[in-house]
């Protein structure tokens, strides 16, 4: 905050069964934890957090003292075994945007040929092809239901979420044979990226990178 913080206090209460993992972050400590009672604590108190004042242009918050936290076992369930891993976010992005049925892959392949794309086109037309298609003919809107995430849906009524259309531009590449690797990022002038902690939160932009085009 841009004025001093007397007591700022961290206090996470689980069941024992979930085993957590905290990381402070420009100053601030990490959390200790115990046991009691079948549950767990995980505490920390810093007096007198001195005031941060805000510049134009500066990423302010990310500035900022905080502490993030992110659910790394079960002992119970599964003992040893470490959860939401980057592997297991990779994982889960390529079932949820690279799994396609066939009316699916039917509707893209239709979609690219009224986009012009064709195999003759280098790789950076084809991606120049599909993002024009793609921004000219489909509308993001926030607020539609889950269906709005299968591609046959969003081509056929030009409207999609902003999930559903990372899943068209994903479907449209794969078919068209452009190399490319979907990602997810944060914004880093509010939540900056700590590849050491493998925390999956603020993870809301997708990007894609064409490794052939550099």
């Amino acid at each position: 905050f841009s004025v001093p913080v007397l007591k700022a206090e961290f206090l996470l209460i689980s069941p024992e069964r979930l085993q957590f993992e905290t990381k402070g972050y420009n100053g601030f400590p990490e959390a200790k934890d115990s046991t009691a009672d079948e549950k767990r604590y995980y505490h920390v108190v810093v007096n007198n957090v001195p005031g941060l004042k805000e510049e134009r242009f500066s990423s302010y918050e990310a500035a900022l003292q905080w502490i993030d936290y992110r659910l790394s076992y079960l002992p119970t369930e599964k003992p040893g075994i470490r959860q939401f891993t980057w592997n297991d976010l990779a994982k889960h992005l390529f079932n949820e945007y690279y799994t396609f049925t066939e009316k699916e892959k039917k509707a893209a392949a239709q979609f690219l040929k009224d986009a012009g794309v064709a195999d003759k086109d280098t790789e950076e037309q084809k991606v120049r092809r599909i993002e024009t298609a793609i921004k000219n003919n489909i509308t993001v809107k926030a607020d539609l239901p889950d269906e709005y995430d299968d591609c046959a849906r969003m081509i056929e009524k030009r409207m999609a979420t902003e999930a559903g259309l990372s899943r068209l531009f994903a479907a449209c590449f794969t078919m068209a044979g452009v190399r490319h690797e979907l990602g997810l990022c944060s914004d880093r002038s509010e939540y900056p990226l700590d590849e050491a902690f493998e925390s999956w939160r603020g993870l809301e932009y997708f990007v894609f990178y064409f490794p052939r085009l550099q």
